[in-house]
């Protein structure tokens, strides 16, 4: 599946309100780190170009991207 498919997949579901909308913000934070970290940023700016891009704080980033919500699993 292309990253284009899943997101329209996502955006879907959201309109018909199946998923939370923070859950498609996730994914796409998600998404726009690994593109960015492999571009060869570094890491630390990576996590503040986003915090700014989506108007978020970074140690919200740092918690979606490191996935700390899923502790037990």
């Amino acid at each position: 599946m292309t990253e284009e498919f899943i997101n329209d997949i996502l955006e879907v579901c959201n309109k018909h309100e199946l998923l939370p909308i923070n859950y498609i913000r996730n994914f796409k934070i998600k998404k726009r780190y690994e593109e960015l970290v492999s571009s060869g940023l570094h890491c630390k700016d990576v996590r503040e170009k986003i915090a700014d891009e989506f108007c978020i704080g970074i140690k919200l980033v740092e918690y979606i991207i490191y996935d700390l919500g899923n502790k037990g699993s």
